[in-house]
């Protein structure tokens, strides 16, 4: 009965330790959705309650060893006894709180089977959405293509809020931010492919069947995150031109599906209506000054001599609100952005918890990383500006060609990851290949710039590039259209002459009126040693003529003198 009473107790305080400390992950849980501000690592809460159970456990029978008064091992005995008991009637009364340490226990236990897994995957840098079952399963799953494989593998995710729960909901709406002085330009890949992305790749799932909705917002006030001098203010005729030019880009990013049509709205619908005393009576009692005053984005700008304005301090209210309307008005749980948008993202999440009832669906915030070089600075940021998606403010051709000729070997493999859908083994065959000596210049580059241009702006805009670059090439020959050549003539030297000074006019004249050549004898000295092409076609008689045929859709020619000396002339 003795060593009865004693294993007993001991169990009792061992499970009683194991319970605590699964309360203890749960409370942990909870106060990390309210304050987001602690950052102990679950493995390491786990590994306490375990510790602490088998101390607790140790300890009682190493107490019970020593001979005790029957009467005194009686009470300890009973106190113990009476203590689980009295805990689990507890439990027991309070759905709520029976439900909550269930959910705990199993947590628990799901967190001890994933521990190996999740502490490796650490070590690579990576990271997944799902509970620790999920990242086993894909761990063990190698080189597929199953969507916990893409989210690691791909290095998308940057950061999850909730991410043990991410993947166990229906994601029925997402809802992505624009900001108004970006324009048209939002670089790759933008925050206008990334919900097609995740469509695509299965990482929104539409479990119930209802089709997917996708809200893109786009606001006035721009965000501070990332820069060091405020935003320049834009007129409202600015304003609505770069709303245009952002509703034109989604569009064409997120084709509508069968049930769902992307929802492209304006902030100012719900925010210009509303009062500074409304705005500090629905948002502003919610939020907390010190937890806006530790966002990265305030921090920075507060320790330089510029300061932050109080327009800019408060765009993560803006942007919290416009989550908390969405959700309230459309239905929206997921917000994605940039990693730089986890502060804002999270604003949000909080005024939603606030506001809404207890059992109230789920919201949740998904960062991916912002592009950046092996030196850390962002891709897409060159000493022309930014790269544009929009072909009228960039060309397929030019767009290729930032791709082609500005990543460098440190970086391709990464983007390769990050921007394609080639397969992995694809990827890593060209790693190895870099790696071991047997690397062709340029490919991994080659092939990067080709997927991205498709996607952005399709097959279309490819072929485009591809001539204008096979064009450009030195002694290359390629079919050449006015696309084109207007691609072209944006990297080479352009030149205008009447049509009447052109058809039918010396190929030496012409090459020495637009200055290719000092002279007309210079010109006929090129003509003759072969050196000079019309349309990328060789030309061998020092008295040709240009006729109507020889130009390109009537106003177009390239003229080349030498293997790297072209010019696109216009006819007038």
């Amino acid at each position: 009965m003795a060593a009865a009473g004693r294993l007993a107790t001991a169990t009792g305080v061992y499970l009683g330790s194991v319970n605590l400390g699964s309360a203890g992950i749960f409370f942990y849980d909870k106060k990390c959705a309210e304050a987001r501000q602690w950052r102990i690592p679950e493995a390491t809460l786990c590994a306490t309650a375990l510790a602490g159970g088998w101390l607790g456990g140790m300890w009682a029978m190493q107490q019970f060893k020593h001979k005790t008064a029957k009467k005194s091992f009686q009470q300890k005995y009973n106190a113990a006894v009476a203590a689980n008991i009295g805990g689990a009637a507890l439990v027991a009364s309070l759905p709520k709180a029976r439900g909550q340490l269930l959910f705990s226990m199993k947590r628990l236990l799901r967190r001890l089977l994933g521990i190996t897994c999740w502490s490796s995957c650490l070590e690579r840098g990576e990271r997944h959405f799902k509970g620790a079952g999920d990242q086993h399963e894909c761990c063990r799953s190698g080189h597929s293509d199953s969507p916990q494989h893409f989210r690691s593998h791909r290095r998308w995710q940057e950061k999850a809020t909730s991410p043990r729960y991410f993947g166990t909901y229906v994601c029925q709406a997402a809802a992505t931010e624009a900001a108004p002085s970006a324009g048209l330009q939002n670089t790759i890949p933008g925050p206008r492919n990334v919900i097609q992305v995740l469509r695509e790749r299965g990482l929104l799932q539409d479990t119930a069947g209802e089709g997917l909705e996708e809200a893109v917002i786009k606001g006035r006030v721009g965000d501070p995150s990332g820069r060091s001098l405020e935003r320049p203010v834009l007129s409202e005729a600015e304003i609505d031109h770069n709303v245009a030019g952002i509703r034109s880009n989604i569009e064409s990013f997120l084709q509508p599906e069968a049930g769902s049509t992307p929802l492209v709205i304006n902030n100012l619908d719900w925010l210009g209506g509303m009062s500074f005393l409304d705005f500090l009576r629905d948002v502003g009692r919610f939020s907390r000054v010190n937890v806006m005053l530790s966002r990265d984005s305030v921090k920075t700008r507060l320790g330089r001599e510029e300061g932050i304005s109080f327009t800019e301090f408060t765009y993560q209210l803006l942007q919290g609100y416009d989550f908390l309307h969405l959700n309230q008005q459309h239905g929206v749980q997921l917000q994605i952005g940039g990693s730089d948008q986890m502060g804002n993202i999270l604003t949000g999440l909080d005024l939603i918890r606030r506001s809404s009832s207890q059992d109230a669906a789920p919201c949740f915030g998904l960062c991916f990383p912002l592009l950046t070089r092996t030196d850390g600075t962002k891709m897409g940021k060159s000493a022309e500006g930014a790269v544009w998606l929009s072909p009228d403010k960039l060309s397929p051709f030019k767009f290729y060609q930032y791709l082609l000729g500005s990543v460098p070997d440190t970086d391709v493999i990464k983007f390769l990851r990050m921007l394609t859908f080639l397969p992995l083994t694809e990827i890593e065959e060209m790693e190895k290949a870099m790696q071991g000596g047997q690397y062709q210049p340029n490919s991994a580059q080659r092939r990067l710039a080709e997927e991205v241009t498709r996607m952005v702006h399709g097959e279309t805009g490819l072929q485009q590039a591809l001539k204008a670059t096979q064009a450009l090439a030195p002694g290359k020959q390629t079919q050449l259209d006015a696309a084109a050549l207007e691609a072209i003539a944006e990297d080479a030297p352009t030149a205008s002459l009447p049509r009447d000074q052109v058809v039918g006019a010396g190929l030496a004249d012409i090459i020495a009126t637009t200055g290719m050549q000092p002279s007309k004898a210079a010109a006929r000295r090129m003509i003759k040693g072969g050196g000079v092409r019309i349309n990328n076609e060789k030309v061998s008689e020092e008295t040709q003529c240009v006729t109507e045929d020889d130009l390109i859709e009537g106003r177009l020619l390239l003229l080349a003198t030498g293997k790297k000396n072209k010019l696109v002339l216009r006819i007038n």
